[in-house]
């Protein structure tokens, strides 16, 4: 894991004097943001059983972090398609409590991390899937693969939050404004990354011949 922490120096010699603990929440920040934006914390979920009977999923995800978005869910042989409450209730006004191969899923409004289920199942089910993730508020470091993919976009999202700060010493809109442009262009970036990952390739077979 990499500590947010270790983010303090590049950043501060952008914004001289900055207490070390308001570059590290400006960091989390930056890096939620980023996730926000990009859906590029990508996460597949080991297989974990779904029992009879049940509907509220807890889904598990590495500690200090928080489900951002649900990009996959199978159970079973089926693929979960997301629904919502409006969308259920004009489907089947007693969804919330029939019994059957489940085929939809939405967000617990209960619970970060978990997913509701519906049918609820008749029997059981293991249960895979990919999520989009993002640091929780509490968090103090994240993933050493995911800052080696976006070490300088969490930098310029982090020197962007604090020179804009106009209240603050350090405050330089003009050099605040161009960390901006490159964090925008960084999150571009990581959400095209994030979705060519996602998207099944071709396999190309070249024969040999004339």
């Amino acid at each position: 894991m990499a500590n947010f922490s270790d983010f303090v120096p590049e950043v501060l010699a952008a914004a001289p004097d900055c207490p070390n603990p308001t570059i590290i929440r400006t960091v989390r920040a930056a890096v939620r943001d980023l996730c926000e934006k990009a859906d590029c914390y990508r996460y597949t979920l080991e297989a974990q059983t779904v029992l009879l009977g049940s509907s509220d999923v807890e889904l598990d995800v590495p500690a200090f972090t928080t489900l951002h978005k649900v990009i996959k869910l199978t159970l079973g042989k089926n693929t979960l398609e997301a629904t919502s409450v409006t969308l259920e209730n004009d489907r089947d006004p007693e969804w919330r409590t029939r019994i059957g191969t489940p085929k939809y899923f939405l967000r617990s409004t209960e619970d970060l991390n978990n997913v509701i289920i519906t049918p609820k199942a008749e029997k059981e089910y293991s249960l895979v899937g990919e999520i989009a993730l993002k640091p929780s508020l509490t968090a103090t470091a994240i993933n050493d693969v995911f800052v080696d993919r976006f070490y300088q976009t969490i930098i310029d999202g982090a020197i962007y939050k604090l020179l804009m700060i106009a209240s603050a010493p350090w405050y330089n809109p003009q050099q605040g404004s161009q960390h901006g442009a490159m964090f925008l262009q960084g999150v571009s970036a990581a959400s095209s990354q994030a979705q060519n990952d996602n998207t099944p390739k071709r396999r190309i077979v070249r024969y040999g011949g004339i």
